[in-house]
């Protein structure tokens, strides 16, 4: 893997920024975290046992997190403000891109939301449980996550994990805008189901407005020519 950022992949006059994929050395993101309740890992004991098991996997994106911010960073100052992060299942690229945008707004003094969009319940309370763990910070507070069942999260929470239809309706009631929010991620986007499709035209309107905040676009498997194409 090369050591420094690859230079952005331009497509038209709307240059798109893409990390080349990372391996996978371990389990599945969702997988390291076993199902439990918000309040059993918001103890300190728990977290740190969970922080363990994840760093003791040395995953690629961790490894990597300096490109990565690098990128993104690119990506914001040139003003187009979308990258594409491609890895495999394991990777870590749910876990930690999150936490890495969050670092990167602070030193760009932007505003220090990170909205995530995630397809099942289970990866969101999941990942976002991870996040907290490896953030030491506690669950529900600065790093949260909403789904339709549950809602750990706060009108100020720094990192919000949210599922695609509750991700939809931020979109449509302008809660995503640029003036709202420091970055947005979209994790999984081979999923491809309606909400998937329904966002990303959301995201081209916004973009063209001029209202898209930046934007991280994740994925184990990309179309990568369709996306730039798309955007």
């Amino acid at each position: 893997m090369p050591t420094h950022p690859p230079e952005p992949r331009s497509l038209s006059d709307k240059p798109l920024n893409y990390v080349d994929p990372v391996d996978a050395t371990a389990d599945g993101d969702e997988r390291v975290v076993e199902d439990r309740t918000v309040e059993e890992y918001a103890t300190s004991d728990r977290q740190r046992s969970l922080r363990a098991r994840i760093e003791a996997q040395d995953l690629p994106v961790s490894r990597d997190r300096e490109k990565l911010a690098g990128v993104v960073e690119h990506a914001i100052m040139a003003g187009n403000g979308i990258t594409l992060l491609q890895g495999e299942t394991g990777s870590g690229k749910s876990l930690y891109t999150p936490l890495i945008v969050r670092k990167l707004l602070r030193k760009l003094d932007r505003r220090l939301r990170v909205v995530v969009m995630q397809p099942r319940r289970d990866a969101a309370s999941g990942v976002a449980r991870a996040m907290a763990a490896l953030a030491d910070e506690e669950l529900g507070g600065t790093i949260g996550f909403s789904t339709s069942e549950v809602k750990a999260v706060r009108f100020n929470s720094q990192i919000s994990v949210i599922t695609s239809g509750i991700f939809l309706r931020h979109l449509m009631s302008g809660d995503l805008r640029a003036s709202e929010v420091g970055a947005i991620i979209v994790d999984e986007l081979h999923e491809g189901s309606i909400d998937y499709h329904l966002a990303l035209g959301l995201m081209r309107l916004m973009q063209q407005s001029g209202e898209l905040p930046p934007t991280v676009l994740t994925s184990a498997t990309m179309n990568r020519a369709g996306v730039q194409g798309f955007f």
